[in-house]
């Protein structure tokens, strides 16, 4: 697939480039091969459901939710993979003399020695076991998802890459997110210019604002639209119901992005509350959006908008841009 450079950058050694040629991704069927770590614990002694904690897992009855589930079923038709082989066999084939696409299909990570979970390159410890990295510990690389969705390649070697797609352009894809922690829990991502993580919109920040800006209309186009519009939905997860007006809900959706990021391509999470009861009690110990990684999109929208360019690099550090 054929590269062109974006305005956010005025060097070939800059890691913004524009994907030209885009055309669908996979399936639009959710996958569940990510797990989070604390599903990996729901076994003490034998006995399933039950996690490390000593909390019971009972689960809910599926056929409560039946209804509203089929209620906001996925609009886009389902579709193919451009590339039919795995994550890793699309980097053998395509990479070969592409520095450029090599860099936007990869992770920076630091991985634990201990419990072999793949954190932020920043972090100083490893957010699952708590063990303390090093000031050395190395930096490795994983596979980058989302580009795997921009690109259309059809699985990782573990699972799938199908999605639950809510909307997609030419410019943008909006999608259920795999690990939701609301009901109503969507990603938006940019498929014309790889942007890492949201610092590097602050090389140019008129265009980083138009980008954030349309990325957070399409994601709400979809919540409107597709949920907040129909009345079985909304009589099951809202207390008060269909909302008579959606856009007075705006002011209750979180959205924002993680520094550093899980995937190395800008993606807003936007949901709308209540939150699932165990990631609630997640966001209460801490686990969800912590302060010094989460950036409300307020936030970043703010910063952009005082139109003062940043020479950003991968390792600039956020002290500098909280300094400037």
């Amino acid at each position: 697939m054929g590269l062109s450079y974006s305005s956010f950058f005025d060097s070939e050694d800059e890691p913004i480039r524009h994907l030209s040629g885009y055309r669908n991704r996979s399936s639009r069927f959710s996958f569940f091969g990510w797990r989070d770590e604390r599903e990996q614990q729901m076994v003490v002694g034998g006995l399933s459901g039950v996690t490390t904690e000593l909390a019971v897992l009972a689960g809910a009855h599926r056929e409560a939710f039946a209804a509203a589930h089929a209620a906001v079923a996925r609009v886009e038709e389902p579709s193919g993979p451009l590339y039919a082989g795995t994550f890793a066999e699309y980097v053998r084939e395509r990479t070969s003399g592409d520095a450029a696409l090599a860099l936007q299909l990869r992770n920076v990570v630091r991985k634990c020695a201990h419990c072999g979970k793949a954190n932020g390159f920043t972090m100083s410890e490893c957010n699952n076991c708590n063990t303390p990295f090093p000031a050395d510990h190395p930096r490795t690389h994983t596979e980058n998802v989302f580009m795997g969705f921009v690109y259309g390649i059809a699985r990782t070697d573990a699972f799938p890459l199908s999605i639950s797609i809510r909307k997609q352009t030419p410019e943008l894809l909006v999608f259920d997110d795999p690990l939701a922690l609301t009901p109503c829990h969507l990603n938006v991502i940019p498929t014309r210019s790889w942007v890492p993580d949201w610092r590097i919109l602050l090389r140019n920040p008129t265009e980083g604002l138009q980008l954030v800006n349309t990325l957070e209309e399409a994601a709400w186009s979809c919540v409107a639209s597709q949920f907040l519009s129909d009345a079985t939905w909304c009589k099951k997860m809202l207390k008060t119901g269909r909302p008579a007006y959606p856009e007075s809900l705006r002011h209750h959706i979180v959205c924002g992005c993680n520094f550093p990021p899980s995937q190395f391509q800008l993606h807003i999470q936007y949901f709308l509350l209540p939150w699932i009861p165990g990631q609630y009690k997640m966001m209460m110990d801490g686990h969800h959006l912590p302060a010094g990684r989460w950036f409300p999109l307020e936030y970043i929208k703010r910063v952009l908008a005082l139109n003062d360019p940043m020479a950003v690099t991968m390792d600039t550090p956020l002290s500098d841009i909280f300094d400037k």
